[in-house]
């Protein structure tokens, strides 16, 4: 019987460069999806979907409300970029 690790929610700290971010969840072994205060889910490592992402980031908001959701060991990974959400 598999036994599914369970994901974490974490917000994405400000200030961070998008690009590198994105380059560094391109290098994650599992999946990283953005999910929206709205309810929309994006998978990071789809390049459509780091392209909205992108947008929304740009239009005016330090970083889009919403939060990132990976398997543990990619969230050391990501941890320059990343915090635990409460």
């Amino acid at each position: 019987m598999s036994q599914e690790v369970r994901k974490l929610k974490y917000s994405i700290k400000t200030g961070i460069d998008n690009i590198t971010f994105l380059q560094e969840v391109d290098s994650c072994s599992g999946n990283i999806f953005f999910s929206t205060r709205e309810g929309d889910r994006l998978d990071l490592k789809d390049q459509l979907s780091k392209y909205i992402f992108l947008t929304l980031k740009s239009e005016g908001e330090e970083m889009p409300a919403g939060y990132v959701t990976c398997q543990p060991e990619d969230a050391i990974r990501l941890s320059r970029y990343i915090t635990v959400s409460e």
